[in-house]
């Protein structure tokens, strides 16, 4: 068995653009340099590369930029699984795509968004000096192979919860608030199990290990700060114990409708107090709006890591089956009526002939989305998903290039044969390609279900877990 890693600090050299929100923000300080961190592994010819970024998701021309830019002849492209740790408070590297949108705008008009500052990198410089970064993390962690053993182990730590409340006419709101008279419950489960991979040198002292959580890096997400968010708090304690070159690969697990924040024990704002003295501050976690949240989950995490470490020591393997297989499966896009159609059209062109300055691309998007997708669904019915399945020893690894609702992913987990099995979100080669809902969020409404935020539909959702668990269990 041979194991590498390497990790490559991805802060840009100047101010930059925030990614994640509806909204521009450009970062004011640093709170903790974003890295790439990089693991690679041989076993008998085949390969498995796992590369996770500090950054809130990717698209095609980033991921093709960092293939491009490798220089390792000898690693197989496929078996490179790209993700990111879905942070907010990071550089944003993907393409507007504004000739999409103003395609639909009458000639002569264009989205016009405020110049930004002469010392503030966009997306385009962002992805321009973070691609090949990426790339020659892959590299180095490839070209360190050496001799080394692997344990992995399973800890417990809470991280994630539903980030959408039920209400008692049905419907569902992110972010919700649980003090309303008609809330009746949170609409997903929650997972608190943390899949941990250690792996050691030839000399059996640790490298690195990969922690896998059912939740997004956001608790700094409506900062102005860059920042890794927790994940840099849990590097941070592991240097300091185990040595700088020790390397943490943080992979997000399904979690589209995971935050770090129990909105039930949410902390209440001054105003509330001020509107009724009956209602008491919340005793609940740190603030998982700013930095006492992000220390709290970096402690959490990282005792689990140290906690089972010794014992995963005992039983490290040096010799174990390594299976990969990089796979594609056919999902069901999602659709839109020509009623529907045709009042975005109708939305778009009286919005346009309303307003003189197009600067809100959101807004423009809203209508375009939807036109786009009916026509793309007059030439194809189904979408494309690449997926990567992997088997290591006894558990598992699989990607998918969603922001997968947990549900979905807890059937994976339940349904495969593996001991453990590690599920990584926003992983793919072209990037992301949107929420994938539950009938439950359907049927709830808001952000992060329909068209607007979804390429596929919860029978895709079906359809994924059932390919994502064949593929597993074909291979124990």
């Amino acid at each position: 068995m041979k194991v590498g890693f390497s990790q490559k600090n991805i802060t840009p050299p100047c101010r930059v653009t925030l990614a994640g929100l509806q909204r521009v923000r450009i970062a004011e300080k640093i709170e903790s340099e974003v890295y790439v961190n990089t693991f690679a592994m041989e076993e008998d010819g085949e390969q498995l590369i796992i590369c996770a970024m500090d950054l809130v998701g990717y698209d095609g021309h980033f991921g093709n930029l960092v293939k491009e830019n490798l220089k390792s002849a000898d690693i197989d492209r496929e078996k490179i699984i790209l993700c990111v740790t879905h942070t907010h408070s990071a550089p944003g590297v993907t393409q507007k795509g504004f000739e999409k949108i103003e395609a639909y705008l009458p000639e002569g008009r264009k989205i016009e968004e405020p110049a930004l500052p002469d010392d503030v990198w966009d997306n385009d410089k962002n992805c321009t000096y973070i691609a090949p970064i990426v790339a020659a993390a892959i590299d180095e962690a490839w070209q360190k192979r050496t001799d080394g053993y692997i344990s992995p182990a399973f800890g417990r730590a809470v991280v994630g919860h539903s980030r959408r409340l039920v209400y008692g006419d049905g419907t569902a709101r992110m972010y919700g608030h649980s003090d309303k008279v008609d809330f009746l419950y949170p609409e997903s489960a929650e997972d608190s199990g943390v899949e941990i991979l250690y792996v050691f040198d030839g000399e059996k002292k640790p490298m690195g290990v990969l922690v896998n959580v059912a939740c997004p890096a956001q608790v700094m997400e409506a900062t102005y700060k860059l920042s890794a968010d927790f994940w840099g708090k849990v590097r941070d304690r592991a240097h300091e114990k185990y040595g700088e070159d020790f390397t943490v690969v943080g992979l997000c697990g399904a979690a589209g409708c995971q935050s770090p924040r129990d909105l039930v024990r949410h902390k209440r704002a001054d105003a509330v107090k001020l509107e009724d003295p009956r209602k008491m501050p919340r005793r609940g976690d740190a603030y998982m709006y700013d930095e006492p949240g992000i220390h709290a989950i970096g402690k959490r995490l990282f005792h689990v890591i140290e906690d089972e470490m010794e014992e995963a020591a005992s039983r490290m393997s040096d010799k174990e089956i390594l299976i990969h297989k990089a796979v594609t499966v056919e999902l069901p896009l999602g659709c839109v009526s020509e009623a529907e159609y045709l009042k975005a059209k109708e939305g778009l062109a009286k919005y346009v002939a309303e307003t003189d300055v197009l600067d809100d691309r959101y807004k423009i998007t809203r209508y375009t989305a939807v036109m786009r997708r009916y026509e793309r669904q007059m030439k194809a019915a189904y979408m494309t998903a690449r997926l990567n399945i992997v088997r290591l020893g006894d558990i598992a690894f699989a990607t998918n290039p969603f922001e997968l609702y947990l549900n979905y992913g807890l059937q994976m987990k339940g349904r495969s044969f593996a001991a453990q099995t590690f599920l990584i979100q926003l992983a793919q080669k072209e990037g992301s390609e949107g929420y994938l809902s539950t009938p439950a969020a359907e049927g709830g409404g808001s952000y992060g279900v329909g068209v607007l935020s979804c390429l596929t539909t919860p029978e895709g959702g079906r359809m994924l877990v059932n390919k994502t668990v064949a593929e597993i269990n074909e291979m124990f």
